[in-house]
């Protein structure tokens, strides 16, 4: 890994506008300690047509070739807006990346850009945004300027740039150069960027120094145990040597002792007779240990001396099968919280039926009374009180009087 982290700022300028404001950026990302590189992309127009627009010399500045990019940490690209997109020029370098697209060569590293336009609201923002496109296919991390600078709120003046990267404004013929306003902001954007690609930087290096240290200690104190001697033995070959690549050989004919100061990294010690079971060889001397039975006089030893000292592939591998482990975990979770919203819900739909029986219920008893209500009540016994009839009185019949008698009470 290089000591400065490298940055290219790659651009097409015309009249040099976009020369100017990289000559800026490159001033900060300089003071700022990386290693900067400005490029121009290949010219398409022939130099008939370039005498015919005006055009000054070109800057004296290498090409870059496409496959150039994959070796900076980071990119910065100057692009002259033509109706809100690129150029023709800068388009047929993006163009050229697709073999650098397929190899995955420009992932990770950082990119950010910067404009010019003839006018205002040129076509600036659109550019840019048109520029993402390319920086999310290949992977680029994108570092837009924001409003990093104050003067990008004063309006009483004409400034180009926005939040996507500084910018410059020509006019139509060209004859406007950057303000000054408009180089400190671009100056700004480089040290800004610098100061992101150092932070970026200086994490990768501890990280490297870090795992390098990491796996030289295990390498170290593994050694350092092969030329330990013992108590009964002091010709004792070692009992484990782990190379670079991680790998670990096995001594035979190891003598009573061989195991009372072997270390692994973690910090605990294999005691006497305690890595006789990992290996199952009848040379191994008495106090070797017995078969099944790992454990000596000393804190139990691993089953296998490998594990004892990893090699940064193998602790990757136990990395990688920890998350794989964590994320079934985590499905098993999940499914279990299904299964048991599932029987919530069987248990709520079984209420709702239960609860709809009742109520079905209720109904059908409340219709039963109202019906009962509504017919006429029937008195005990067999007579109908709608249809029983109070006897009348029996009236006895006169009786009819003798004609004898008759004439004889005439006078009555």
């Amino acid at each position: 890994m290089a000591d400065k982290p490298k940055v290219y700022i790659v651009i097409y300028s015309l009249y040099h506008h976009i020369y100017k404001l990289s000559i800026a950026i490159k001033e900060g990302l300089d003071a700022n300690g990386i290693d900067t590189t400005i490029y121009q992309v290949q010219e398409t127009l022939s130099d008939q047509v370039l005498e015919k627009m005006h055009a000054p010399v070109k800057p004296d500045l290498p090409i870059i070739q496409a496959n150039q990019l994959a070796d900076a940490d980071g990119i910065i690209f100057g692009i002259p807006t033509r109706f809100g997109i690129f150029p023709a020029q800068m388009k047929a370098l993006l163009d050229a990346t697709g073999q650098l697209w397929a190899k995955g060569s420009l992932a990770g590293k950082f990119v950010g850009t910067f404009f010019s336009t003839a006018s205002q609201h040129g076509g600036q923002e659109t550019t840019a945004l048109n520029a993402v496109t390319y920086f999310a296919h290949h992977g680029l991390m994108y570092v837009p300027f924001g409003f990093a600078n104050k003067s990008m709120f004063d309006n009483s003046e004409v400034i180009g740039g926005s939040a996507y990267g500084s910018g410059t404004i020509t006019n139509g013929d060209g004859s406007r150069q950057p303000s000054e306003t408009e180089l400190a902001i671009s100056k700004n954007q480089g040290e800004n960027f610098a100061n992101i690609l150092n932070t970026y930087h200086r994490g990768k290096k501890k990280i490297a120094a870090t795992t390098g240290a990491d796996s030289d200690a295990s390498i170290r104190s593994l050694k350092a145990v092969s030329h330990d001697t013992t108590a009964n033995d002091k010709d004792t070959p070692a009992i484990t040597t782990t190379d670079p690549e991680g790998q670990t050989t096995q001594q035979k004919n190891i003598g009573a002792a061989a195991g009372a100061a072997a270390g692994v990294t973690g910090g605990a010690a294999i005691g006497a007779g305690a890595v006789s079971a990992a290996y199952k060889d009848p040379n191994i001397g008495a106090g070797a240990g017995a078969e099944n039975n790992a454990s000596g006089s000393g804190a139990n030893a691993p089953t296998d001396v490998k594990d004892a000292a990893a090699s940064p592939e193998q602790q990757e591998q136990q990395r990688l099968q920890q998350q794989q482990q964590q994320k079934q975990q985590e499905q098993e979770k999940l499914q279990q919280q299904q299964q048991q919203e599932q029987e919530q819900q069987k248990q709520k739909q079984k209420q709702q039926q239960q609860q709809q029986q009742q109520q079905q219920q209720q109904q059908q008893q409340q219709q039963q009374q109202q019906h009962q209500q509504q017919q006429p009540s029937k008195p005990s016994g067999t007579a109908n009180t709608s249809t029983a009839r109070e006897p009348k009185p029996t009236q006895e019949k006169p009786k009819k009087k003798s004609l004898m008698a008759w004439l004889c009470c005439s006078s009555e």
